[in-house]
């Protein structure tokens, strides 16, 4: 995954993937042509990261994607809110997330929450939950990562 700069000026991020010979590479290029459809279908929700624009180019082995990018995913906010905790409390130890602010976390529950609803609403099933697959846009999170989905 690459940021790249668009003409004007815009920021997005750019998926490049190889695709290799042989059942392997079939079964990653279908991964994400299935990834590719589900998100045109989800085009336009702000709880689901945006394709921009997609190629799949079996002749030249290789898939790439263009889609809004994201500025951090929920998992390096939380590993970054236990880094502090620690410095700050000295390493005494706890869950390292005690200092979350409650706003934070009911905002983050609830977009979290919203997205997951909006998917089942659309009868898809993600398949990899997690912080990682969740990115702040502008201030938003934003579910991301469909290779698996249903």
């Amino acid at each position: 995954m690459y940021r790249v700069l668009s003409p004007d000026g815009q920021l997005f991020a750019y998926k490049r993937v190889e695709i290799r010979g042989g059942d392997d590479g079939e079964n990653l290029c279908e991964s994400y042509i299935n990834e590719i459809k589900l998100l045109q279908n989800l085009k336009g929700s702000p709880y689901i990261i945006e394709l921009l624009d997609a190629e799949v180019d079996r002749d030249q082995m290789y898939i790439a994607m263009v889609m809004e990018v994201g500025e951090i995913d929920l998992a390096k906010v939380l590993q970054k809110q236990m880094q502090l905790n620690k410095k700050t409390e000295g390493g005494a130890g706890g869950s390292g997330v005690s200092s979350l602010s409650p706003f934070f976390v009911r905002m983050v529950w609830q977009e979290m929450l919203e997205a997951v609803d909006h998917i089942h609403m659309n009868r898809i099933v993600h398949g990899d939950l997690k912080p990682a697959n969740f990115v702040f846009v502008k201030g938003h999170l934003k579910l991301i990562d469909f290779g698996i989905a249903k």
